[in-house]
């Protein structure tokens, strides 16, 4: 900036020069020098005393301010002005579900850069201008069967060329006839953990951070997330039909609401003890049977509407329908795996099986079939082979050898899912996604479908 130097001291004295007359300029009459002035008397007359010493000065430092001011305007870039800022979001339906239903405001909501529009011109804000609107319908191809016996089922993905935050689509293939659909999504805008769910008719995307989350109805082009699923945060599967968790704060405190695919709430919330310290989404994880799972103070806990069970006072290696694979250790620090049963709490010891000890990548680290005899562990840390087929009647594991990424993925579940039959689990793995016979371990076969970042299976239609 430039620097200036001390403003010099200015005194007016009076002087004898005449003044001018009856020209206009400071003639007889016209205000400035003649007849009636003040300071010029009758035209002819000496000028009176100069300015005071303090009105010069003032005038002086007025000057030098706007000098600065404008020298500091003009090395200001011209990109440096404040951008506009995005228009609030406007959300109609959620928010009349939350007058009629009573629902506190939510005061914590990540900050997202979408500016919600009406339903007919939904736009992301983001560098690419991608609009809800520009995406296209889901396109459809035929492409082989699995042609693996048992119940066939529908295979649910999230795609992406090479990073989530760049070119993304769900897949939905038919497993009976080698349909495949596929639906187009702006980019995600993170890097970051994200959740994937898929409900009766619709998939969610859910990134953790405040950015957009999208949701595809099935046969429709997807849209940006609204209502509670338009915050940020986990998104889990509920056991109602067309339902999920979604985090949220009511009143300052954290809560998870059920809500459908519209984000507009159902009426249940769970509600964690204040005394277990959970506060966000970090260390929950879902289930297997439409609760979720929360690791706190003193173990972990399985938290439905009204009701919070400890499960272990160890950790939870995998849930599913039927119970929990845990792992305990006594006062002693000798440690043993055990299988819960979620219905009677009986607790069935397994010492055949010991996992490493190294920390998992996310809450809980498997899944257990549905009919409650194996478990997909998946442990990023072994230094080996990175996911494990176990028996829970046997304890025996037996390994997998397939390339496992799942840093973006906030739950196991979203890697793993085994067929309603239990005959298959399918694994998300950075090659494809990989059909494995659970009693062997062995790979039966390579799904004709793209490698994908995330995955979930419904029934065939």
């Amino acid at each position: 900036m430039t620097q200036f130097g001390g403003e010099p001291e200015i005194w007016f004295e009076g002087h004898s020069e005449p003044a001018p007359t009856g020209d206009g300029s400071g003639g007889s009459g016209d205000g400035s020098g003649g007849s009636g002035d003040s300071n010029g008397g009758d035209g002819n007359s000496p000028r009176g005393p100069g300015w005071p010493r303090w009105t010069v000065v003032a005038i002086g430092i007025l000057v030098l301010v706007a000098i600065i001011v404008t020298l500091r305007f003009l090395d200001e870039p011209a990109d440096s002005a404040p951008a506009p800022k995005p228009e609030p979001p406007v959300n109609s339906s959620s928010s009349s579900a939350e007058a009629t239903s009573g629902a506190a405001t939510h005061t914590s909501a990540p900050t997202t850069t979408v500016a919600y529009l009406p339903e007919a011109t939904d736009s992301v804000a983001d560098s690419g201008s991608v609009s809800a609107t520009d995406l296209p319908s889901p396109s459809t191809s035929t492409t082989a069967p699995a042609d693996l016996p048992g119940s066939p089922f529908e295979l649910t993905g999230l795609i992406s060329d090479e990073n989530l935050s760049s070119g993304v689509a769900i897949i939905r293939y038919d497993s009976n006839t080698g349909m495949l659909a596929r639906t187009e999504l702006p980019p995600l805008m993170s890097s970051g953990q994200l959740s994937f769910v898929a409900t009766d008719g619709a998939t969610i995307v859910r990134p953790w951070d405040g950015v957009p989350g999208y949701v595809a109805h099935d046969g429709k082009p997807a849209k940006i997330a609204e209502g509670l699923l338009g915050q940020g945060g986990p998104v889990y599967s509920a056991a109602t039909p067309g339902l999920v968790w979604v985090t949220s704060f009511n009143e300052g405190s954290f809560q998870l609401d059920l809500v459908d695919s519209s984000g507009r709430t159902a009426g249940a919330a769970i509600k964690p003890p204040a005394s277990l310290g959970v506060q966000s989404g970090w260390g929950l994880a879902q289930d297997g049977a439409g609760g979720v799972l929360a690791v706190a103070i003193g173990g972990t806990y399985d938290l439905r509407p009204g009701a919070t069970q400890l499960v272990t006072h160890g950790v939870v290696l995998a849930a599913g329908p039927t119970g929990y694979l845990v792992y305990e250790c006594d006062d002693a620090g000798r440690c043993t795996s055990w299988v819960v049963d979620r219905s009677t709490d009986h607790r069935s010891r397994l010492p055949a099986y010991q996992p490493t000890e190294a920390p998992a990548f996310v809450a809980v680290q498997g899944v257990i079939s549905p009919n409650g005899r194996y478990a997909a562990i998946f442990d990023n840390n072994s230094g080996g082979t990175p996911i494990n087929i176990v028996d829970l009647r046997t304890g025996k594991s037996e390994p997998i050898n397939a390339p496992i990424d799942g840093q973006t993925i906030s739950d196991a579940a979203s890697l793993f899912a085994f067929t309603a039959d239990s005959s298959y689990l399918l694994i998300a793995a950075a090659d494809g996604v990989h059909v494995v016979n659970p009693a062997t371990g062995s790979v039966l076969q390579t799904l004709p479908v793209p490698p994908l970042a995330a995955i979930a299976i419904r029934p065939a239609p």
